[in-house]
């Protein structure tokens, strides 16, 4: 029987969800364009958080995979050479050790809105991470960026008196895409910005445990 690529995919991503789930661990997958924060905002989280780990994929550069706080027990880097985006496959080079040393992980996805969005990778959570910079239109020009995520962040909103960005447009524009969708605001300079968005993320992972019967993770 032949499966299109589309029924494979989703496939793989949830046998690599079976996987995560296999080893406790709640994995965050954050999307967006290059540039929008994806990198320094994780940065900026970790030390708010506990335990956890980082993979990040990029089509080349390094770049991004150095410099964490100690809370990120181990980091891993996923050339994805000619492809714009991570495949759940990918996932496989993470060993089943650092899976067991950590609760939760981030996945940076590599910066592009169009196709990771179509490639699911498994991950319990995926963010949107846009930035005020690039103007709250973009979610209407991207729409299957707003419906792949469950969480949209508003970030480097330090920017905003420097700019023209709408944030009612902008949480307009999503919940009208994806009523679901939770809508925050970040500035990874800012803890009173960044202290929401860590407890959200940390509400989602204790009940994923809570769930599997586990203590919730803090």
């Amino acid at each position: 029987m032949k499966w299109s690529l589309k029924h494979q995919t989703q496939l793989h991503a949830s046998a690599q969800r079976r996987h995560f789930d296999t080893h406790q661990c709640y994995v965050v997958e954050l999307l967006g364009s290059p540039g929008c924060g994806k990198t320094s905002l994780i940065r900026a989280s970790i030390p708010l958080m506990g335990p956890c780990g980082v993979v990040n994929g990029e089509m080349s550069s390094f770049h991004d995979h150095t410099d964490f706080d100690p809370n990120c027990k181990w980091t891993m880097h996923i050339d994805t050479s000619n492809r714009c985006h991570l495949e759940a496959r990918d996932l496989h080079a993470i060993p089943d050790e650092n899976l067991d040393r950590v609760p939760f992980v981030f996945v940076e996805n590599v910066g592009n809105l169009v196709c990771p969005t179509s490639c699911p990778i498994g991950a319990h959570l995926r963010v949107l991470v846009l930035s005020v910079a690039e103007g709250a239109d973009k979610l209407a020009k991207y729409p299957v960026a707003v419906l792949a995520a469950d969480v949209l962040l508003i970030s480097k909103t330090d920017l905003l008196p420097f700019v023209s960005f709408d944030l009612e447009q902008a949480r307009r524009d999503a919940q009208r895409l994806n009523p679901l969708i939770s809508v925050l605001q970040v500035n990874d300079q800012d803890q009173n910005l960044l202290r929401p968005w860590v407890d959200h993320i940390q509400v989602r992972a204790n009940a994923y445990h809570l769930s599997r019967g586990l203590c919730p993770w803090h």
